[in-house]
C-alpha cells in the first residue's frame, strides 16, 4: 500500500526538487530510521518478553544464514524463483516500465506512470489475497507452484502485448495480474522460508535470503539497462522500441527458465524445522 501511495508524491517532489535532492533527502531518512532502531533495539518486543530463543550477533546470524542457504537444496530452489520474479520484476516496474510504455505508445509521462503503477497496485493486492490463500503449510507447494506458473504466464502475455502494442489497456491490465501473481508468490516464498526454519530462526534466514533476492534486482537492472543501451545505440523512436522489445523478451525468457525449479521442490509441511 505505501508503495502504491507514494508514487504520484515522489513523481511531484523529483518535478520539482529534482532527482539528487530528493534521494539525497531519502537516504537521509532511511540512515535516520536506521539509528533509531539501533538506538531503540533494547526495546523490541521479542527482547523485552525474554524469548528463550539464544540470541547471536548480527554478523553471526548473518553467516548462520547463508550456510543453510547453501546447504539447503529446497531454499536454494527457492532463491532461484525468488530472486528470478522479483529481479525481473523490479527491472520493469521499478526502472523501465514508464519509458516503455512511452516508447511503445507515445503516451504522456503521466498516462505512462498510470499503467506502469498497475503492476505495483497488483503486487499490493496479491500479498493481501496471498495471506488468506493456502494458508496451510501442506498447501504450500501448490501454492507457490500455481502463483510462479501464473507469473511466467503473465509475463509471456505482457510481454506479447507491448510487442505487438495492443490497446494500451491490455497490458495495463495484464501487469496488474502479473504484480497480483507475484505478490502471492512472495507471500508463500516468504511463508516457505518460515517453515522450513527452525522455530524463533525464520527472521535471520529470511534476512539471508533478501539479501540475495536484492542481489539479483541489481543484476536485473544493470543488465537491461545494458541491453537496452546496446540494443538502442542505432538511435530513433523505432530502435529504442526494438530495444525494450528485445530486453524484455530475454528477461521473459529467463523467468521461464526459472519455473524449471518447481518440479524439484518438496512437500513444505514434510520439512518443517528443518534448516536448523
Amino acid at each position: 500500500f505505501g508503495a502504491v501511495i507514494s508514487v504520484a508524491p515522489l513523481a511531484f517532489a523529483l518535478d520539482r526538487f529534482g532527482r539528487r535532492n530528493v534521494f539525497i533527502l531519502l537516504a537521509v531518512l532511511n540512515f535516520a530510521l536506521a539509528i533509531s532502531l539501533i538506538i531503540l533495539r533494547r526495546k523490541d518486543p521479542v527482547t523485552t518478553a525474554g524469548n528463550t530463543t539464544e540470541r547471536s550477533s548480527f554478523i553471526d546470524n548473518l553467516k548462520d544464514s547463508f550456510r543453510k542457504i547453501f546447504k539447503s537444496r529446497q531454499l536454494k530452489l527457492m532463491l532461484i524463483l525468488w530472486g528470478t520474479s522479483f529481479g525481473s520484476l523490479m527491472a520493469l516496474q521499478g526502472l523501465w516500465a514508464v519509458t516503455w510504455y512511452q516508447s511503445a505508445y507515445g503516451v504522456s509521462y503521466g498516462t505512462a506512470s498510470l499503467w506502469s503503477t498497475l503492476i505495483s497496485i497488483g503486487v499490493m493486492v496479491g500479498n493481501f489475497a496471498g495471506a488468506y490463500i493456502a494458508r496451510p503449510a501442506r498447501l504450500r507447494l501448490i501454492a507457490i507452484i500455481v502463483s510462479c506458473v501464473s507469473y511466467g504466464a503473465a509475463w509471456i502475455v505482457f510481454w506479447l502485448s507491448m510487442k505487438s502494442q495492443l490497446p494500451i489497456p491490455v497490458p495495463g491490465i495484464v501487469g496488474f495480474f502479473l504484480g497480483f501473481c507475484a505478490g502471492v508468490a512472495y507471500d508463500h516464498l516468504t511463508a516457505g522460508v518460515n517453515d522450513l526454519a527452525m522455530k524463533g530462526r525464520g527472521g535471520s534466514l529470511f534476512g539471508g535470503m533478501n539479501l540475495f533476492t536484492f542481489i539479483s534486482v541489481i543484476i536485473f537492472q544493470s543488465g537491461t539497462g545494458f541491453l537496452v543501451q546496446r540494443f538502442s545505440s542505432s538511435g530513433g523512436a523505432e530502435a529504442q522500441i526494438r530495444a525494450f522489445n528485445s530486453t524484455f523478451g530475454i528477461v521473459t525468457l529467463l523467468v521461464i527458465i526459472s519455473l524449471v525449479a518447481l518440479p524439484f521442490l518438496k512437500s513444505f509441511s514434510e520439512q518443517r524445522g528443518d534448516v536448523l
